[in-house]
């Protein structure tokens, strides 16, 4: 493969620009203009794009990179035949000059994904750290948010900003939370060298994601433990999956939060209103599947659910009048990842995301070495629980959409692949 290349400054320039935007991306904000969390990640996300490319171009120029040895890679496969399926739809795209900048998007996201892969090879367990700091200034703030104690971005108490970390919406914080939590829990299995450290991080993040109380967040968290605890030992899975249903038990008669929610969606589920249910989000997932319908091979087009939307909103309206609430609203994503790809890169499309969601969560599956080191213990151990957790986090938000997200959940899933025996074995000519 290209890495590592001919020179190792230029590698350590390449993972410090890599670790960097891991760090800073999720804590960028700016307190001018109207968008201060979204809009300044992504602006980060642009920059760190640009520093890679014209930095591999340049390594191109000067001829540093060694000779490729021919090797079949799954995880740099995929990445291509990702990037070649989404110009292929954007190509057929119902607006393409929309759908070019979701292709931009997709391929500077690919880039970052492939170029970590790559590099983490040969960098050691320290590596999950650069992933943990983030969340952890991010923990530190909602739980700060959530006591009234500090809370810079909004003065008052509002349940739907005020839990936002340096985010600036639950939702976000609650699903960017969800893999830098399954990771520190992870080292904790691990490694023991750290483990108090691990232990009191994991404690602590665990605590801002019951206090954000983002439900989806909540459910793929605990889905992504008990399988990282049925990994470890059957027996402890057991217990562990008692304590959750007593903790969930909990929650429910002594947490106001919690027990609100759970009394309400009795009586909407009584009333027969799924889509107060859903948070409103019915539409975009009728108005998703309509589209995939229609466009079952290319989609409509990568980034273009949000130009088809109101069409679609008008053509489902009198079918579906009497189920759905939130007609006023204009939304931009579909809050299902799963939905959102089959409605713009139609089934092809998905499959490729179903397949990379196989290939990065099957590093749990590999027969286990008798003397393995801690980052193949790592990739073993989480490489399921981070995917398991990551698909359902996209069952109910959007994180592909979102720059604080991946910068984070790529990452972990770059270091599992990279740290499976089969990649680390590997030599480069």
């Amino acid at each position: 493969m290209l890495f590592p290349s001919k020179s190792p400054a230029a590698d350590r320039w390449l993972w410090r620009v890599i670790a960097t935007g891991v760090i800073a991306m999720p804590l960028f904000v700016s307190r001018s203009g109207k968008d201060s969390f979204r809009l300044p990640k992504e602006v980060l996300f642009r920059a760190e794009v640009i520093v890679l490319f014209t930095t591999l171009v340049g390594m191109l120029c000067l001829k540093q990179f060694k000779r490729p040895i021919g090797e079949r890679n799954g995880v740099v496969i995929i990445a291509v035949a990702a990037i070649g399926w989404t110009f292929t739809s954007m190509l057929f795209a119902t607006n393409r000059a929309v759908s070019s900048q979701a292709f931009a998007w997709i391929a500077g996201w690919t880039l970052i994904s492939v170029v970590n892969y790559l590099l983490a090879r040969s960098r050691g367990i320290h590596a999950v750290d650069i992933a943990i700091i983030p969340a952890l200034i991010n923990a530190v703030v909602v739980l700060l948010q959530e006591a009234a104690i500090w809370n810079p971005f909004f003065p008052t108490h509002s349940e739907h900003e005020f839990h936002s970390g340096l985010v600036g919406n639950p939702d976000d914080i609650g699903m960017f939370l969800v893999l830098p939590t399954l990771a520190t829990c992870g080292l904790v299995f691990v490694g023991r060298s750290r483990r108090v450290l691990h232990a009191a991080a994991a404690v602590l993040l665990l605590a801002s994601a019951v206090a954000n109380h983002t439900l989806t967040a909540l459910i793929a968290l605990a889905a992504g433990l008990l399988a990282m605890i049925f990994i470890v030992s059957k027996k402890a899975a057991i217990v562990a999956t008692a304590v959750a249903v007593l903790t969930t038990i909990a929650l429910v008669r002594y947490a106001p939060p919690f027990r609100q929610r759970y009394e309400l969606g009795k009586v909407w589920v009584a009333t027969r209103n799924y889509d107060t249910l859903l948070s409103g989000r019915m539409l975009p997932y009728l108005a998703a599947s309509s589209m995939f319908l229609d466009h079952p091979i290319v989609g409509v087009g990568p980034g273009c659910f949000k130009w088809e939307y109101f069409p679609y909103k008008l053509k489902i309206t009198e079918r579906f009048n009497g189920f759905v609430v939130g007609w006023g609203i204009n939304f931009g994503e579909v809050h299902n990842d799963h939905l959102q790809i089959l409605s713009e890169a139609g089934l092809p499309g998905y499959a490729l995301f179903i397949l990379a969601a196989v290939v990065i969560g099957s590093g749990t599956f590999r027969p286990r070495r008798d003397k393995e080191s801690l980052e193949e213990r790592f990739s073993r151990l989480t490489s399921f629980p981070l995917m398991l957790a990551f698909l359902i986090v996209a069952l109910g938000q959007f994180p592909l959409e979102l720059a604080a997200a991946n910068a984070v959940d790529l990452y972990l899933f770059a270091l599992c692949c990279a740290w499976t025996p089969h990649a680390r074995t590997r030599t480069d000519d």
